[in-house]
């Protein structure tokens, strides 16, 4: 996902798609990756990567207009 984080990103713009909440899945990040990655305008909710497999993995971003809490 990281080479393709720009090219999401022009195509939102262009497009004037602004969704709340981005969910990508299969995205293949280590964990030290996953919590540095992140599109203009969207904070990390949730992500969840493979620790003992290859590939995989699902990265949850949202709007940063929205207010959250993570409940245990």
């Amino acid at each position: 996902i990281t080479n393709k984080s720009d090219e999401l990103s022009i195509n939102m713009q262009m497009n004037y798609i602004r969704p709340q909440l981005i969910c990508l899945n299969e995205h293949h990040l280590k964990e030290s990756e996953a919590t540095k990655f992140s599109l203009d305008g969207y904070k990390l909710a949730s992500s969840f990567c493979r620790r003992e497999c290859l590939g995989g993995g699902v990265h949850i971003l949202i709007s940063n207009n929205i207010i959250f809490q993570i409940i245990d």
